[in-house]
């Protein structure tokens, strides 16, 4: 359970072998698949959010591509929520973990 202004979870992982316009397609279909609303997109760059539930006024997750590498960061919509109960993490893993799934050259 992370404590902060807002509550954040974030990690990166290696997608080596992988094209970033494939890395893309592959984000962009997960977060579809989540129904995670896309607010922002770009090649390098994807802006989402996750619905209200009753444990959170839901979450903004930030991802970026960069060459082979992909940051996944989910954070708290409520600047002001400091606990976030666990959900960010568990956006982020629920998230690589459908990810690596579907592609196999992911590495932590």
């Amino acid at each position: 359970m992370a404590f902060g202004f807002p509550a954040y979870h974030q990690e990166t992982v290696s997608c080596r072998g992988m094209e970033p316009s494939a890395i893309h397609d592959a984000v962009v279909k997960r977060l579809i698949e989540f129904k995670w609303g896309i607010r922002f997109e770009s090649a390098t760059e994807i802006l989402a959010s996750s619905s209200l539930s009753l444990s959170s006024w839901g979450e903004k997750i930030e991802i970026r591509i960069s060459g082979d590498s992909l940051f996944v960061k989910s954070s708290c919509a409520m600047p002001t929520q400091c606990l976030d109960w666990g959900k960010n993490k568990k956006n982020v893993f629920k998230f690589l973990s459908a990810f690596t799934q579907q592609n196999s050259a992911i590495e932590p």
